[in-house]
């Protein structure tokens, strides 16, 4: 039976550590020593250094400290701006509690403010959730005052950096997952949101090429929605029509997974597996109640500490990479009691 590592390497990506300096790519290796030749607290562009990384590098969350040391507190009172979506939704919401938690354990003052007034006032840095607004204007301005930016829960172009999970791995850990649930070979489905959000075409994209790798999994179609939980239901009931052989369905969020439980319920399709992707609150209630057989989930609360700690880091004038990418596990039924809460 053909087995690969993506579960052992991946299944808990925010907690693995590298075992080996070979685990560490040179560059990486480069910019961690860089820093650490670097480390006290700075404000503005006269005390850092202008060092950036290349726009591709990435480090994992669990080997920030292990690469540039352990966050130290600063030398002096500290006050961040905080600008949210215009309509934060639970996983925003969130971030926020993991942004104002880790701001008060280093005893950081945090503002929020909207994105028009961000800069009014000089803060020490700027974290920000990309929302699609236009960004350009105001992260350039920060660039020139030698202001920190941060982009929290998505890769924000033109940020000092980005905390934000990796979107083709939530695929390749769904797919990788369906295999080890049907080792022997079934047919499955993916079920992605519009196509025009680009988190979405790299789940897909991620999730097709990994079901690639097992030659018994054939994926029998890849529908498109509006990733709501109504479309999906509708879409899954067609999709059964057209392919009664599906035995596993991968939604690209939880929304969409809780429609596929639906119209299977409402078909009494009951052996017929629904894998989601996001691990909110509605994903672990369905993982609580056995409807889904798994969710693939980021941790957005995680992600609000990394990101103040990220900028403590940037004021201390240390090179991080481009992009920490933050913590991403598969739950499941018999796992989802190691994650009581969002922060796990």
């Amino acid at each position: 039976m053909q087995r690969r590592n993506l579960a052992s390497r991946h299944r808990r990506i925010g907690r693995l550590k590298p075992t080996a300096m070979t685990s560490i790519s040179p560059a990486l290796l480069a910019l961690a020593l860089a820093a650490l030749s670097c480390t006290t607290t700075a404000t503005a562009a006269e005390r850092c250094p202008d060092r950036k990384p290349p726009a591709n590098s990435r480090v994992r969350s669990s080997q920030l400290d292990d690469l540039f040391g352990k966050v130290a507190p600063a030398d002096r009172p500290l006050r961040f701006v905080v600008v949210p979506p215009a309509a934060p939704d639970a996983e925003a919401r969130h971030s926020l509690e993991g942004l104002a938690a880790e701001a008060k354990r280093f005893d950081v003052a945090l503002t929020t403010l909207p994105r028009e007034a961000a800069l009014a006032a000089s803060p020490d840095a700027l974290l920000f959730a990309p929302d699609g607004g236009d960004w350009k204007g105001i992260l350039a301005d920060a660039a020139k005052r030698g202001i920190p930016t941060v982009a929290v829960g998505a890769q924000g172009p033109g940020a000092r950096l980005s905390v934000a999970a990796d979107q083709p791995l939530f695929g390749a850990m769904a797919a990788e997952y369906l295999h080890e649930l049907f080792p022997l070979g079934a047919g499955v489905a993916q079920l992605s949101g519009p196509a025009g959000a680009p988190e979405n075409a790299a789940r897909a994209a991620g999730f097709a090429k990994e079901i690639g790798q097992y030659p018994t999994l054939q994926l029998a179609d890849s529908v498109a929605t509006d990733g709501t939980k109504d479309r999906a239901r509708d879409a899954v009931t067609a999709l059964m029509a057209a392919h009664p052989d599906i035995k596993a369905i991968y939604a690209g969020n939880d929304d969409m997974a809780a429609g596929a439980v639906e119209a299977l319920k409402g078909l009494k399709l009951f052996d017929v597996v629904v894998v989601g992707t996001g691990g909110t609150d509605a994903g672990r209630a369905a993982l609580a109640q056995r409807a889904t057989k798994g969710t693939v989930a980021r941790f957005p609360e995680k992600e609000g500490g990394i990101a103040v700690q990220a900028a403590l880091r940037l004021l201390a004038c240390q090179t991080l990479p481009a992009w920490i990418v933050s913590p991403q596990v598969t739950m499941t039924p018999k796992s989802l009691e190691d994650f009581a809460s969002a922060t796990q």
